[in-house]
């Protein structure tokens, strides 16, 4: 009987089990698939057009870049700028990191001397915060010859280097940076980033200098406030320059105040042609002390992003 009961048990268990598999309900299933959180991307690149005493540093076929006469200029009288035609440059380059980039790379300047450069910011591809900074972090003697002895100006001929920063070269090269509209020329519109020139010399040794690009509290190229630096496409790249000039003495405050407009200039003006608000002045440059001395500095550029970011400084307190 037991076995019975048994068996009938196990009968009504598979029976139960074949009438539960054979149960129909109404039933809907959504699967969403390959959700992705995938982080943006802040990539600054920059390039840049260089010019030297009216040269633009440009490429020459295979032969690199060199030194060539800018569309629109004239040809150098002065011997050291003839001999420089068609020589080997560095100071200007296509799109890239600045890894191995040299914005200055001149060795033998002299009072009168004056450089330009036009560099233009590419962000790929969020809207981003722009700020720059330049670290003076050499100003040396380099070595002494007799016009600085005879000037008394080095007290110790045989430790010269003994100090990064006993040279009067830095105090002897003034700075402009402003908003350009990619022509190479300081124009009436374009205003200075700092509002007059600045000497490099009165940088602090060793320590950065910021400048604002485009933060919360002012964007150069529009005026405006919390207004970032737009992120564009790589392949449809929105852009945006700064010039940059030095001279070895002083900018002519009359040409820095009497500049060309736009329309004077035209989209192909460049800073080869005179009177295009890049005018130096060597003979303000005070005796021999400068001779031989060697500055340096390092120059970098950072895009913060902007979103959620609001109150973001180049220049904290």
């Amino acid at each position: 009987m037991k076995k019975i009961l048994t068996s009938v048990f196990v009968i009504a268990l598979v029976a139960g089990a074949a009438f539960a598999g054979t149960q129909a309900f109404f039933s809907d299933t959504e699967e969403s698939t390959g959700n992705v959180l995938a982080a943006g991307a802040i990539d600054l690149q920059i390039d840049n057009e260089s010019y030297f005493g009216g040269l633009v540093c440009a490429p020459s076929g295979d032969n690199g870049n060199t030194w060539q006469i800018p569309t629109g200029g004239t040809q150098p009288t002065d011997p050291y700028y003839l001999g420089l035609l068609n020589e080997p440059c560095t100071t200007s380059w296509e799109l890239s990191d600045l890894d191995g980039h040299l914005f200055f790379n001149f060795l033998d300047i002299k009072p009168g001397d004056w450089g330009e450069d036009t560099i233009s910011f590419h962000v790929n591809n969020n809207d981003s915060w722009l700020c720059a900074e330049v670290t003076l972090t050499e100003n040396n003697e380099n070595v002494a010859v007799e016009p600085e002895l005879d000037e008394e100006d080095v007290d110790d001929s045989d430790n010269i280097n003994a100090d990064l920063f006993d040279g009067e070269l830095a105090e002897e090269i003034e700075f402009i940076w402003w908003a350009d509209d990619g022509d190479n020329v300081l124009e009436d519109d374009e205003e200075l980033l700092l509002s007059s020139p600045v000497n490099l010399g009165d940088a602090p040794q060793g320590s950065p200098v910021q400048v604002t690009l485009a933060d919360s509290d002012n964007n150069i190229w529009t005026g405006a406030p919390n207004d970032p630096f737009i992120g564009s496409d790589p392949e449809d790249p929105e852009i945006f320059y700064i010039g940059k000039a030095w001279c070895f003495g002083g900018f002519d405050e009359g040409s820095l105040n009497n500049r060309p407009t736009q329309e004077q200039v035209g989209l192909d003006g460049n800073p080869g042609q005179q009177g295009n608000g890049i005018l130096c002045d060597g003979s303000q440059v005070v005796g021999n002390k400068a001779q031989t001395d060697i500055a340096k500095m390092d120059i970098a550029f950072t895009a913060t992003q902007s979103r959620n970011n609001a109150e973001f400084l180049c220049q904290r307190p």
